[in-house]
């Protein structure tokens, strides 16, 4: 099995079948969990990191808080446990933490507890949560066919980012320094917050953080959450240049590319609503929409194609 998402045949199957639940933070897909308390509701989320690289502190705790915004979260603070070899070096434990802390303090979002332990495993292994809250409720059940899907942000944002951090070197020999450099910044643009609290004030039906697997992946996880077909339009999604090139470069399909930084937001209006994002300056376009059947349909002018459940993403082969 490749890194990654555990394949959502086999969730179903040894999870949601063991559990008997079909609550709405189950579903295969959904990024974040919400508790409806009398006067509040909680909203949590949580990542894995598996895999270490330059700055993916920071980046993980980004991919977590983008996920409180499919539910509307904002939020409050931090939970790090973490699983370090028996023999691991304390020194880097603490630059490990010391990361984190510069992470949070820039996101303005303390760290409520830490929890360390020593175990059986060859690498060092932590779990993020960050806890929010949220005056939204969300459910899948809103959606209806015929609603716009609108995308916010651009295709394969986070993967690009991430690769041409590590690449750096390879790059700057096929391309000019200055676009290397703008390479570089799409690390700064790894958040939906601002897309997201632009599209909640115009009263959205339903949104879906995309991070693994990219927009192909979270339109899949979309279709199937809400028991719904879907139908997009290829030539409508927003990329930049820089992805297309870095996908060139390294050989990946920038639809199954890590896409932090976008988010898919189901709505009514959705012409309306991109145009709300595109003058608040977030990169947006509706493209596609809902339908009644099961299909996942993909154009791209005359040709059609039938989305796939996620089988990982392009960025794992590169850890």
């Amino acid at each position: 099995m490749k890194i990654g998402k555990y394949p959502e045949i086999s969730y179903t199957r040894s999870v949601l079948k063991k559990l008997g639940s079909i609550s709405e933070g189950l579903k295969p897909g959904v990024d974040a969990a919400t508790v409806s308390l009398e006067d509040i509701t909680l909203v949590m989320s949580s990542n894995c990191i598996l895999k270490w690289f330059q700055d993916c502190e920071a980046y993980y705790l980004q991919k977590t808080v983008n996920a409180l915004c499919e539910k509307g979260g904002v939020p409050k603070s931090i939970q790090l446990e973490i699983n370090v070899p028996e023999k691991y070096d304390e020194k880097q434990l603490g630059k490990k933490i010391q990361a984190f802390h510069l992470a949070t303090e820039k996101k303005q979002i303390p760290i409520a507890q830490v929890r360390v332990y020593k175990g059986i495993v060859g690498e060092v292994i932590a779990h993020l949560t960050v806890l929010g809250t949220s005056d939204r409720t969300f459910s899948s059940k809103n959606v209806k066919p015929g609603m716009d899907i609108v995308m916010a942000g651009a295709v394969g944002v986070g993967g690009t980012a991430i690769l041409c951090r590590m690449f750096e070197s390879r790059l700057k020999e096929k391309f000019h320094q200055g676009f290397v450099k703008e390479c570089l910044h799409l690390f700064d643009l790894l958040s939906v917050e601002k897309a997201a609290q632009t599209a909640l004030r115009e009263h959205p039906v339903y949104l879906h953080n995309i991070s693994d697997g990219g927009v192909f992946s979270a339109l899949w996880e979309l279709g199937n959450c809400c028991n719904k077909g879907i139908c997009v339009d290829l030539k409508q999604f927003p990329v930049w240049q820089h992805t297309i090139e870095a996908a060139e470069f390294f050989d990946i399909n920038p639809y199954q590319l890590e896409g932090s930084g976008s988010i898919l937001i189901v709505c009514e209006n959705g012409q309306e609503l991109a145009e709300k994002l595109r003058e608040a300056d977030v990169f947006a376009s509706v493209i596609g929409q809902i339908t009644a059947d099961n299909d996942k349909i993909v154009r791209n002018g005359d040709e059609t194609r039938y989305l796939e459940p996620p089988k990982g993403d392009e960025l794992y082969q590169f850890l």
